[in-house]
Order: structure tokens, then C-alpha cells, then sequence
């Protein structure tokens, strides 16, 4: 099956139930088919029937322990409750919905709205994606910040959080019923069930959680203006709906900050949940064109990105031929290009491969991925992203932003993607007509004869390359901001 399958079979299936709260519900809902968003399906593409059968038997136990999870949690943070009440912050016009990670940083610019978001001028939201503490979240940033700032908390009451699971159950259990319908196949009828349990899944809860905690900062922070970060998640729909029904005299302007990619399914089913008196934000031409062929009904704005890179006058050429690799932010990402980078450093020593973490991945995960992979530290570049780049005549890259970011410097991509498919390459609206590299051995085998990605040969040259680089990521234009 293949994702385009998948989703439509998601598609199919959410229709099912209209009026139904299943817009939390992850598992109903893929972003686009990264290996760590597709392994829950995994399991549906060989013996269905039997899996069906284990699906139903374990159905009312998964959700008892779904259930006692989410108590276990509320009871170990409980202490959140209290930092949450102290934590509130007063009226502003406008409230940003950002996300706080590792790669955030105090005395930097945010890491997803850039230079638009002044966090002194406007009250911000993050969404908490780190294990870091509630309490320690609050101390993070300066004590003349913290007052325009609010972190999402992982729980709420306990009475509350039981409520929503009741709630919950009831739904789940209209799915587990339609799994019996005889107008459903097999894989259907699997879908069904593990949606079912998955409506009381941690992801699913902490997207309900989000809708009531953000109610309660609107209504405290009477905002005309929200904005939200915009990559197709479950989380961003949830959002919209929400200030579309109970809120509908605010402003809801989502920015997309990051590059989109094919089958990015996620991005274009909130794209349709948009009003036409809504705004899209764009960091560049060619995602403005993209909405634009699906809504043109809808302003969209290219606003520009922290992203930008001016272009280089000046390119790395030297003896040594330097690739920096650029993994996504998750620990399946990150392992696969561990070992593609081995193996390419062993085939080719006169080569240099660096190998650049997400800011994403902590130093935790990043050691224990070495150690488990047997790979050397050396393998990982220190450097900052513009020292990489600027050294670099190649990146290998598969979903990441630093391939486009590379090339206002002149470095060439490599797209490298196991499944062979152009799904998930970012540079694919570019039209740059690049090989496609499914396997370690044929990059080894590229790199035997460098000369076949000429770009003279391939009609590319450093120029291009900049040009299709300003129009993924601009410029922000002087004194533009989220106002």
C-alpha cells in the first residue's frame, strides 16, 4: 500500500463520521510519509485478518491502559497545575503559537517565526516538545520575558482528564462498532479498531488538551490576531477549528516556515479547513504559488524567512571534496544517515562526510545512536549551518531545510530517499531534475565519478542555484512583523 493509499483510506474513513470529535486523533491523520509517522501502519501490510482478530480482543484493555497512563502522568505532574494558574499572561493583540525545543534558545530569535516574532511585543504560546519540566520551562527565559510568555502543560485535573477519556470512550467505541460493518475490508476494519484505541493515546489527548488550555489563554488574553505555525499536523487543526467555531472574530493567520514536500498530505487537508477571511504567511514564492493553486480565495503573503541566505560571491573550491549531510529531526532520521555516512566515509577516505544533527535531537540521543551504531564522534560536525555550508561542495539530504538553505552558497544537492520515491524532497517544485539516490552503494558509485553531476551537463549552475534558493526562502522585507 502505498501512502497516497493510506491516506486516502484515512480520508475515507474520517468521512464516515461527521460531527464526530476526531479532528485530535493523530492516528487518522498522516503529515506525510516519514518512516516514524508510518510505522503505526506498518503492521496492517501482512496478515490483516489475524491482526484484526488481536486488534478486537485487545480493544477494551489498550484503552484501560491508555487510561491509566494519562492518570499516572496527571499524578507525577501534578505540580504543573500550580506553575500553570501563577503562569498567566495579560492581554496583547496578537497570540503566536510556536514550539519549544531543543534547538530554542533564550537569547535568540524564535526558532520557528525567526526575526517576524518580537517575543516582548507579543504574547506566545509554546507548545511543549521537550521532557523539560512546566517549572523549569517558566525559568528559561529572561525575567522581563517570562510576562508575555505561556507553556503548555502535558496534563490537566484529574477529574478533567478522566472526563475527557469518558467522553472519548464513547467514540471509540462508534468506531469499534463500524469495524463490523461488512461494507469495510479488512485493512479498514484494522484501521478502524486501532483508531479507536488511539483516540485515548497520549498524542490524541495532548492535541485535546491544547484546545481547552488555549481557550483559557484566548479568553484571558482576548487576542484579535492568532498565529500558528503551519506544517499539516493534527495540533494545527485542532487550532483552527477551535477559533473557527467559538472565536470566529479572530484574525487566524498561520505561517508556513518550513518547506513543504509532495506528499506533505497533512498541510493541504488544513489548508482546506481555512477560511477565506483567513491569511497565510509563506517564506517564499514557490509555497505561495503552491496554496495559491489550491485557494485562491485566501490571501496569501510571502512574508520571508530567517531562513534567507544572501548569495555568496564566493564558492568552497578546493582538493578536498567535503559533503555535509542533513538528517531530520527525529532519532529514525538521524540513525539512517549515521550509517549511510559510515559507509560512505569507509568507501571513499579521501572524501570528507560531516553529518549535522537536527537541532532537535539533544546530546543524549545523539551519543546513545553513535554508541549503538558503533560510529566516531568525528562523524559529526560542530560547526554552525553557514561555516557547513560554506565548506561544503555537496549535502546529501532527504526532507531538510539545509539543502535549500545551501544552495545561495552554491552547494549541490544530493537527494537520497530509500524508498526511492520524491515525496518527501522539498526541492522537488524546483524542477532541478537531480538523480535520485535510493541506496548507500549508489552514492558511493556517484561519488567513484563525481563528473556525471556536472552542472554544466545537468543545466545547473551557481546562479540557478541561488535564484531557486531566494524563491523557497526570501528575504523578510525591513520592519515586517506578526502584527
Amino acid at each position: 500500500m502505498t501512502p497516497n493509499e493510506l491516506e486516502q483510506r484515512l480520508r475515507n474513513l474520517r468521512g464516515l463520521f461527521p460531527g464526530v470529535d476526531l479532528t485530535p486523533n493523530t492516528f487518522l491523520q498522516v503529515v506525510k510519509p516519514t518512516e516514524e509517522l508510518l510505522l503505526p501502519y506498518q503492521r496492517l501490510f501482512q496478515d490483516a485478518g489475524l491482526k484484526l482478530v488481536l486488534a478486537r480482543v485487545f480493544f477494551f484493555p489498550r484503552i484501560v491502559t491508555n487510561v491509566f497512563k494519562s492518570v499516572g502522568v496527571t499524578l507525577i505532574r501534578s505540580g504543573e497545575l500550580k506553575s500553570w494558574r501563577k503562569h498567566q499572561v495579560k492581554p496583547k493583540g496578537t497570540l503566536i503559537i510556536s514550539h519549544f525545543t531543543h534547538a530554542q534558545q533564550s537569547e535568540m530569535a524564535d526558532a520557528f517565526f525567526g526575526d517576524l516574532l518580537n517575543r516582548n511585543a507579543h504574547n506566545v504560546f509554546y507548545l511543549n516538545s521537550t521532557r523539560i519540566k512546566h517549572q523549569k520551562l517558566v525559568e528559561f527565559y529572561p525575567k522581563n520575558e517570562r510576562e508575555n510568555l505561556v507553556f503548555m502543560t502535558k496534563s490537566l485535573p484529574l477529574l478533567r482528564v478522566l472526563s475527557v477519556h469518558l467522553s472519548y470512550f464513547f467514540i471509540s467505541l462508534v468506531l469499534f462498532r463500524k469495524s463490523f460493518c461488512r461494507d469495510n475490508d479488512v485493512i479498514d476494519k484494522w484501521l478502524l479498531v486501532q483508531a479507536a484505541v488511539h483516540q485515548h493515546s497520549r498524542a490524541t489527548l495532548a492535541n485535546k488538551f491544547l484546545e481547552i488550555r488555549l481557550k483559557e489563554i484566548i479568553g484571558a488574553t482576548r487576542p484579535s490576531r492568532v498565529s500558528l505555525t503551519f506544517e499539516g499536523h493534527a495540533h494545527e487543526a485542532v487550532v483552527i477549528q477551535l477559533i473557527h467555531k467559538y472565536f470566529p472574530w479572530i484574525d487566524l493567520v498561520p505561517y508556513q516556515h518550513a518547506p513543504v514536500v509532495p506528499e506533505q498530505f497533512g498541510i493541504l487537508r488544513n489548508l482546506k479547513l481555512l477560511n477565506a477571511k483567513d491569511e497565510i504567511l509563506t517564506s517564499g514564492e514557490i509555497t505561495k504559488e503552491y496554496f495559491s493553486a489550491f485557494r485562491k480565495d485566501i490571501a496569501i503573503v510571502n512574508v520571508g524567512s530567517s531562513k534567507f541566505k544572501a548569495p555568496s560571491d564566493s564558492f568552497y573550491v578546493g582538493e578536498i571534496i567535503k559533503v555535509i549531510g542533513a538528517s531530520e529531526g527525529t532519532i529514525q532520521s538521524l540513525e539512517v544517515f549515521i550509517k549511510l555516512f559510515m559507509f560512505l566515509k569507509k568507501q571513499h577516505p579521501t572524501i570528507e562526510f560531516k553529518l549535522r544533527v537536527h537541532p532537535a535531537i539533544n546530546e543524549s540521543e545523539l551519543k546513545k545512536s553513535l554508541n549503538r551504531l558503533g560510529a566516531e564522534e568525528t562523524l559529526i560536525s560542530r560547526k554552525t549551518l553557514l561555516q557547513d555550508l560554506a565548506s561544503s561542495t555537496y549535502c546529501i539530504y532527504r526532507s531538510s531545510a539545509v539543502a535549500i538553505e545551501g544552495l545561495a552558497l552554491g552547494v549541490t544537492p544530493l537527494y537520497f530517499d530509500q524508498s526511492r520515491s520524491q515525496g518527501l524532497n522539498p526541492l522537488f517544485f524546483a524542477n532541478l531534475h537531480l538523480p535520485v539516490f535510493g541506496t548507500a552503494e549508489e552514492l558511493a558509485s556517484f561519488f567513484d565519478d563525481i563528473s556525471q553531476l556536472n552542472p554544466v551537463d545537468h543545466g545547473i549552475n551557481r546562479l540557478e542555484l541561488q535564484r531557486i534558493s531566494n524563491r523557497y526562502f526570501s528575504q523578510i522585507p525591513t520592519g515586517v512583523k506578526l502584527i
